[in-house]
């Protein structure tokens, strides 16, 4: 925790941070605020081509239906553009607090996601849902800021 910390204050990005249990990349969440931080990082895991076969869904957090449907829109039809054919998917609760148990539920293997958040000096370099997904992760991690 504390070295996935002080590599992306210090500009490493994108970050891939693998959980301790090994499992096989097939099925790739990728949250999306709409951000130009979350639009990076999608766009370095697209341009990387890792894992040009798995399965991907974009989900976003938090805004309002009509919002979101555009958003998640938007983010699909720039995967489909580079190979993909991503699901989407709207939660409305808080990133923070639903995006962990929604990834295990859908049975994601790896979670893409960017940080937007610019506070205190921890979140300034990663962010409360990064944060969060560094310290409680149970799963391999993509990302950047």
């Amino acid at each position: 925790h504390d070295v996935l910390v002080r590599l992306v204050s210090e500009g490493v990005r994108p970050l891939l941070a693998v959980s301790a249990e090994a499992r096989p990349i097939g099925r790739v969440l990728i949250a999306y605020s709409g951000s130009m931080e979350s639009a990076k990082t999608m766009k370095w895991f697209v341009q990387l081509g890792l894992w040009p076969k798995a399965q991907l869904r974009v989900v976003t957090f938090e805004h309002q239906v009509d919002e979101a449907e555009q958003l998640v829109g938007d983010a699909a039809d720039y995967l489909r553009k580079h190979g993909f054919e991503p699901e989407e998917a709207y939660v409305p609760g808080s990133p923070k607090h639903q995006l962990l148990s929604y990834a295990a539920e859908w049975g994601a293997d790896l979670i893409v996601a960017g940080n937007s958040a610019k506070n205190l000096l921890l979140r300034r370099a990663l962010g409360e849902t990064a944060l969060n997904l560094i310290t409680m992760a149970d799963r391999h991690l993509f990302l950047a800021q």
